[in-house]
């Protein structure tokens, strides 16, 4: 079989992951020593450290500029609208579900920090 540019081009990226693979698991090992440093300086202190908290990963609703860009287009065409109106009018242009008042509630948040924003400019 010939070594073709499609070959060698997937080799260069397998050594690619391969090379941050290493780098990853230096880091790591790093990062444990760093915790079993921490955990023998907080028994020194009489203090358990415990098994580390979870921590949740981050939602990101939008993409960035993508809600500003939304925000003001929605004002353009409809005026002087409240934050919650404008969410509802956000949440129905992404074709999400209009009944979460969890997922609103943080859209109203969202978009009151964007007005916020852009009336300070």
């Amino acid at each position: 079989m010939e070594n073709g540019p499609a070959v060698t081009a997937l080799r260069r990226k397998r050594t690619q992951y391969c090379a941050k693979l290493t780098v990853l698991n230096h880091d790591r090992r790093e990062l444990v020593g760093n915790i079993q440093k921490l955990d023998d300086a907080l028994r020194l202190f009489g203090v358990n450290p415990g098994k580390p908290a979870e921590s949740k990963p981050r939602l990101w609703l939008f993409r960035r500029g993508e809600l500003t860009r939304m925000v003001c287009t929605i004002e353009r065409e409809a005026g002087a609208v409240t934050s919650r109106e404008i969410a509802a009018a956000i949440i129905a242009r992404m074709e999400w579900n209009a009944s979460d008042a969890k997922l609103l509630t943080m859209v109203v948040a969202k978009v009151t920090d964007v007005r916020a924003r852009l009336a300070k400019r």
